[in-house]
């Protein structure tokens, strides 16, 4: 609507932009947030915390943020305020990029005889405990410009929201803390504010960062040195969160520890490791969600495989449905169902896909021909290849085969990941009989 509006419009709302920032101020009122409330599914009615808090903000407010988070971006990237290791919400930077280096470090382990020792930590509400004034203490150590650090102070400060539910309000209340919920600029602000915990994790311990998501690994053969390294890390990452106003969830912070042998009945008496946060044991996890795949001791992919088929199944219930409504274009609805809400679970897996056994590509392959058969109704008698054929479709093996040439071509001036793949093949040229193929090898 507002890019509809008339030129004169326009010019108006041009100029109340160039006013907000030269002046470093924003009207009250898009400071302030109506809250809806979403019931999370299965959860109880009577309990607060089964409600999702959703916040609304004023478009014109969100138009503004949009154009000063290209600007705070562009400064942040142009004087490496955030580190190689921070993935969330960067251009050419995604979740497959730590995927693919936890994976490729584990591997290397497994030719070595060694274990690696993963730690993926969980902050409570980090986006909601953010300090404000120590935001800005760090945009001003930056030197961020100051038009664009007097604008976001104001962004911060005076920040109201009220709850709307049922077509009833509540009272209006102040926000003391927290990056606003709903605007853009909220994760970059996040992660200048966050990203230099990895300047407190010291080497041989590598780390991924994805917006508030920290992981933390070491690979070894020495359980006590192992132990102390990480215990190192986990002090220094403790301390950081206490200074800066951050809380770790004790409970969901877990560690895996990968090894060949994978998870045998024994496998918690083995390998379980001394690791504190305050003097409280950190839990020990066989399969844990990391990006959004679901890792096992061995890599073997097999735990995501079931994961996924979950997720899937749900979905072809929908395609079922329209099915059923029996509408003259349900297939090319269905395609579109298909390819949107199912293949992009299978897409995101690509680099579990490239590396697992013909086995789990198999198993994969059996779902989406299963799906397929849904979609459009073939004889018993119909070849996966003609199934294909017909809908215009790819085959598993070779569409991630192909996400993958894409995602490597992508990552050819990367400089963390280009940086650990000339360490690796510099490594490797003095190495023979690896029995296990890296992910840096497949691609």
């Amino acid at each position: 609507m507002l890019k509809s509006s008339p030129p004169h419009i326009l010019s108006v709302i041009l100029s109340l932009f160039n006013a907000s920032l030269k002046n470093g101020h924003l009207p009250t009122n898009w400071k302030h947030s109506k809250i809806i409330m979403i019931a999370k599914k299965n959860m109880p009615k009577d309990s607060f915390s089964s409600y999702r808090p959703i916040s609304l903000i004023s478009c014109l407010s969100k138009c503004l943020e949009k154009i000063i988070n290209a600007k705070l971006i562009l400064w942040a990237e142009q004087n490496s305020i955030l580190p190689d290791c921070q993935a969330g919400f960067r251009r050419k930077n995604s979740c497959a990029d730590h995927i693919l280096r936890l994976n490729q470090h584990i591997t290397e382990g497994f030719n070595k005889q060694q274990r690696t020792t993963c730690i993926m930590f969980d902050l409570e509400k980090a986006f909601d405990k953010a300090s404000h004034a120590g935001i800005l203490l760090k945009l001003n150590s930056y030197n961020l410009p100051r038009p664009l650090y007097n604008w976001i102070k104001d962004f911060l400060a005076k920040r109201s929201f009220h709850v709307t539910w049922n077509s009833a309000n509540s009272r209006s209340h102040d926000i003391l803390t927290g990056v606003p919920q709903g605007s853009c600029l909220s994760p970059t602000i996040f992660n200048i504010f966050f990203s230099d915990i990895a300047h407190v994790i010291a080497h041989p311990v590598n780390k991924a960062l994805y917006a508030d998501d920290l992981a933390i690994w070491y690979t070894g053969n020495n359980k006590k040195e192992m132990e102390h390294i990480l215990q190192k890390a986990i002090d220094h990452i403790t301390s950081y969160c206490t200074k800066w106003g951050f809380k770790l969830n004790k409970c969901k912070t877990t560690y895996t520890v990968f090894t060949t042998a994978g998870k045998r009945s024994n496998y918690e008496r083995t390998y379980q490791m001394k690791l504190l946060i305050d003097n409280t044991q950190i839990p020990m996890e066989p399969h844990p969600l990391f990006l959004g795949i679901k890792l096992d001791p061995k890599l073997s992919y097999s735990e995501h495989l079931t994961h996924i088929s979950q997720k899937i199944a749900n979905r072809v219930n929908l395609i079922r449905k329209i099915k059923g409504l029996k509408l003259k274009n349900q297939v090319e609805i269905n395609l579109i169902i298909y390819k949107s809400l199912i293949r992009s679970i299978i897409d995101y897996a690509f680099i579990p896909l490239i590396s697992s056994t013909q086995r789990i590509l198999n198993k994969v392959q059996t779902i989406q021909n299963n799906t397929l058969r849904t979609i459009k109704r073939f004889s018993l008698r119909s070849s996966t290849t003609e199934i294909h054929e017909v809908l215009k479709l790819e085959r598993i093996e070779t569409r991630a085969k192909k996400t993958a040439r894409k995602y490597a071509n992508s990552r050819l001036n990367h400089p963390l990941l280009t940086k650990e793949y000339e360490a690796y093949m510099k490594q490797k040229s003095t190495t023979t009989n690896l029995k296990w193929t890296t992910i840096f090898d497949l691609l």
